[in-house]
């Protein structure tokens, strides 16, 4: 079979994240704040590798696969929460999609819950066939495994050498990982899920994976990190287009 999984289970999670980020639509609405939809995107990503986790064989490499997720995204909605929920910040490009649509505030804010539900439900398919797996290519496994580790913390190092800056400075970071890419952070997010797809090579159905590595790709390159761009053009003028100039925009420049 093209795609040898339980469709029963992937539609039952499904709804249940459909639900959850219709609470997370209610709770922007309640604090006013649609931006809290990056940390909806994060709990839910691990919310599907849980769901998938707990209808598994739960062996070893099962464990050691859901705990790296875990500590994935739970780094990551805690950088959310502390840099920008705590303090009321509401994200430029929520800001900057919502006045631009011609759908009026509502309908758009409700369209990207809605989407970022399907782009969570697409991309956590990519979680299917190590976790339904009884068996793993070892070499594949490791390589992933490290690849995953690397990619973690390169990006907890990205955001905070940018988080740092910003508490002193204005304008455009050019140093550390920031020199080498304009989203080093979107580089090692999307590295993140090369991994998974490497952590599967060798299972039922591996090629599944893809969807990660193919899904993020397209969202940063063309999607929110054009959006970003522009807001930071808009905002920094020539110095950050001398920054796109001299460095790459998610792969760097050799």
């Amino acid at each position: 079979m093209l795609f040898p999984f339980d469709y029963g289970l992937i539609l039952g999670i499904s709804l249940i994240i459909f639900l959850f980020m219709m609470l997370g639509l209610c709770t922007s609405y309640i604090i006013k704040n649609v931006s809290i939809i990056d940390l909806f995107w994060c709990i839910g990503l691990f919310f599907q590798v849980f769901c998938y986790w707990i209808f598994s064989d739960r062996l070893w490499f099962h464990h050691l696969f859901l705990m790296l997720i875990f500590i994935w995204m739970f780094r990551l909605s805690f950088f959310f929460y502390w840099t920008r929920f705590r303090h009321g910040h509401i994200d430029h490009r929520y800001e900057s999609i919502i006045n631009q649509s011609s759908w009026g505030k509502h309908v758009t804010i409700v369209t990207q819950y809605l989407f970022q539900w399907f782009l969570q439900v697409i991309l956590g398919l990519s979680y299917l066939p190590l976790l339904s797996s009884k068996s793993i290519h070892p070499i594949f496994f490791f390589v992933g495994i490290t690849l995953l580790t690397i990619s973690i913390i390169g990006e907890s190092i990205s955001d905070f050498q940018l988080y740092k800056f910003k508490k002193t400075s204005s304008g455009v970071f050019r140093k550390g990982l920031w020199s080498l890419s304009r989203h080093p952070n979107y580089l090692f997010h999307w590295l993140c899920w090369v991994a998974i797809f490497t952590c599967s090579v060798g299972t039922l159905g591996w090629y599944v994976s893809l969807i990660g590595v193919f899904g993020m790709w397209i969202i940063f390159r063309f999607i929110t990190g054009p959006v970003l761009e522009r807001l930071s053009l808009k905002r920094k003028g020539n110095e950050y287009r001398d920054y796109q100039q001299s460095v790459g925009m998610i792969i760097p420049k050799f």
